[in-house]
């Protein structure tokens, strides 16, 4: 039955022949999304063979529509509510034609750690990164280059650890919801990855150490929560050569956004050398002036541009 507006939630995740199905329901559309984070992807073999045409049935919602009618008005929200102003100098690296800002005032999120008390290097050195995480809001570690597997032994060590001693120094937040000092619940820390290998071992390692309640799941499926503390496993940590996969900003952009009080990105030293490497060549469709992974190249050489006063090298 035809109404007199469609609305259409997460449009950027919804892809173009999603949108046609219920296109005809009325006269008048708004589509609302972030253009950020991960796009829709299609099963069937082949997608690419509709690259370039005005009805690509792998374009978002939102594409089709300036596509077709390019004189569409477009308004951009200029604030982020989950993001403040520490979050916001990494994440605008994903959004070149957006200029934002946080929602919440300067220093009205903290998050306050009891002093470490272990003696070990290794330790010592992932109690540093929680300390500056909690003072500037990102830490990035990088474990030495090597090429490794898609499940690295030694990364997910680092994760398990790095939760484990968050958690042993009674992590407490404020914030512009409640000024008491308040214990960070279980659920509220988070572990991103980008395969569902990853997911399913650490998530056997942070059960083994009692750890169920902490949230472990691929970027896909984290998208749109929201946590307190946020552990993002690089994309291309130990990546031998890159591909569209890992390179996808949007993968990238959902594990860095998801925290509202400091995320910990851990990755290996290659990985900026592969960005600093000759990009890839890839494929090119008439009437389709997107490339996917140049624009991937970019943005993540950005990131870690923008990272790179967080890096902590072991």
């Amino acid at each position: 039955m035809p109404v007199d507006a469609l609305l259409i939630d997460e449009a950027f995740q919804a892809n173009s022949s999603q949108y046609y199905q219920v296109a005809s329901l009325a006269p008048t559309h708004l589509l609302v999304g972030d253009g950020g984070q991960l796009n829709p992807f299609s099963p069937i073999a082949n997608p690419d063979r509709w690259r370039g045409g005005p009805e690509d049935p792998l374009q978002t919602a939102v594409g089709v529509l300036l596509r077709n009618h390019p004189s569409t008005p477009v308004h951009k929200y200029p604030i982020s509510r989950r993001l403040d102003g520490r979050a916001v100098t990494v994440a605008e690296t994903f959004y070149p034609d957006l200029a934002f800002k946080a929602a919440v005032l300067r220093d009205r999120r903290k998050l306050r750690l009891q002093p470490s008390t272990v003696k070990k290097p290794r330790a010592r050195f992932l109690d540093h990164a929680l300390d500056h995480a909690a003072a500037e809001g990102w830490a990035h570690i990088e474990l030495p280059h090597a090429p490794v597997l898609t499940a690295d032994p030694e990364l997910i060590d680092v994760i398990v650890t790095l939760i484990k001693q968050l958690l042993g120094r009674n992590p407490q937040v404020q914030c512009e919801l409640s000024q008491r000092w308040t214990a960070i619940a279980r659920t509220r820390v988070a572990v991103g990855v980008s395969h569902n290998e990853q997911k399913d071992l650490l998530r056997a390692r942070l059960d083994a150490a009692g750890l169920m309640e902490i949230v472990v799941d691929t970027a896909n499926k984290l998208q749109g929560r929201e946590f307190d503390v946020m552990i993002a496993w690089h994309p291309l940590a130990g990546l031998p050569d890159p591909d569209p996969f890992h390179l996808d900003p949007g993968r990238l952009c959902v594990l860095l956004t998801r925290h509202r009080h400091a995320c910990i990105v851990v990755g290996r030293a290659g990985d900026r050398a592969l960005l600093d490497a000759i990009p890839p060549t890839t494929p090119a469709y008439l009437g389709w002036d997107p490339d996917p992974v140049l624009d991937g190249w970019d943005v993540h050489r950005s990131v870690l541009e923008a990272l790179a006063p967080h890096c902590m090298r072991a």
